[in-house]
């Protein structure tokens, strides 16, 4: 077993586990995906303190090796992610793991253990479960896994070989608009382990620059996501402003908390600035002139479906499996070419408006179904 210590921007630390696993006489230090997603610095140790160097080739889960559901206790349904990477040692340890590769034999009831620094203390700890289900590519056990564990073995309790590699998961029933706009790292199901098994998994060759660089494309994606959706919620159509400024966005954000987030966005920062007068307006006599609300709209609506189509084609051609396959298991990516199709209606009848001064409402309106009906 390694352990993984990670930096990041601005001075943060992160840390984690690791394993080596030799296969057809080649070793590869396998581990998390997310424990080293944007990490400037990447920094492998032995449980003797010795550091470990000399790396080759690094690759990350292939398309394929996400997007798994499984239903598991209470009649859950979730889904799990490709969250691995592994680097080719270029000088073999003395120690490594082998892999298990009999997955008839992965099945429900099969006792495993969990390998890794459990608590991030630097101690290795195993923790023992069961195999709670499986579908040959996926499985999720009953082990207890705990922060610091991200990147450990899961192993055959009797043979001790590597069945799967951690990887996170989340429950299908939870809303979209919620996972994504989710604090980093914020999981409600956290407690469910689930594993992706190594010997079925395909991957991906890709560069470590690009790997790293992935994780920015990521969060320009995903803020680019949360302004279509805030200007896709408070878009004016025929039933009316669905708009309040203190109502729930999300499950714990108010409108007003949302916009606030993403303040510094140019694209969103007139539809906040108009949102708000709205807001302030709500029984009083503050009067909002229609051609601001047409105009405003008009830009905006254009601007936003523009930019999400450049960030999604960067995402689905141009960025590390990992990352996209991330962004289809929290449903981002469904919803956002959702949110970006309904709107192009909407960016239609405003920019028409817009150009021969019209006021609001003239001739036939347009419906957009809610965030929550998709």
């Amino acid at each position: 077993m390694l352990f993984v210590s990670v930096e990041f921007e601005g001075g943060l630390k992160g840390a984690g586990s690791a394993f080596v696993v030799e296969e057809d006489g080649e070793q590869w230090i396998y581990t998390n995906a997310h424990n080293v997603e944007g990490a400037l610095k990447i920094v492998f140790h032995d449980q003797g303190g010795e550091l470990v160097q000399g790396f080759g080739k690094f690759q990350c889960y292939a398309t394929g090796c996400g997007e798994i559901e499984l239903k598991g206790s209470q009649d859950r349904t979730v889904r799990f992610g490709g969250d691995g990477v592994r680097l080719k040692l270029q000088k073999n340890r003395d120690i490594a793991l082998a892999i298990h590769h009999e997955p008839d034999k992965v099945s429900k009831g099969l006792e495993v253990v969990t390998l890794g620094d459990n608590d991030g203390d630097k101690t290795l700890e195993t923790l023992e479960g069961e195999i709670l289900v499986s579908n040959g590519k996926v499985v999720m056990t009953s082990c207890a896994s705990r922060p610091g564990c991200s990147g450990g073995a899961l192993l055959d309790a009797e043979s001790l070989k590597v069945i799967g590699l951690h990887t996170w998961g989340f429950p299908s029933d939870a809303k979209v608009i919620d996972k994504v706009w989710a604090k980093e790292g914020e999981n409600p199901d956290a407690k469910l382990a689930g594993a992706s098994i190594l010997g079925n998994a395909d991957w991906a060759d890709v560069t470590i620059v690009d790997f790293i660089k992935g994780a920015k494309h990521q969060r320009e994606y995903l803020e680019t996501l949360k302004v279509l959706m805030l200007i896709y919620n408070t878009t004016p159509t025929k039933s009316g402003f669905r708009v309040g400024w203190n109502d729930p966005f999300t499950a714990n954000l108010t409108h007003s908390e949302a916009f606030d987030q993403l303040s510094r966005n140019q694209i969103l920062r007139p539809v906040a600035s108009l949102n708000e007068k709205l807001g302030r307006a709500a029984g009083s006599n503050i009067g909002i002139n229609n051609m601001e609300v047409v105009s405003t709209y008009a830009k905006a609506i254009k601007e936003i479906r523009a930019s999400y189509a450049k960030e999604s084609t960067r995402i689905l051609h141009k960025t590390p499996p990992y990352y996209r396959l991330k962004l289809q298991n929290l449903g981002a990516i469904e919803f956002g070419d959702e949110c970006h199709k309904n709107l192009s209606k909407a960016e239609e009848w405003f920019t028409a408006k817009a150009s021969v001064g019209g006021t609001m409402p003239v001739g036939d309106w347009f419906a957009l179904p809610s965030l929550g009906d998709f």
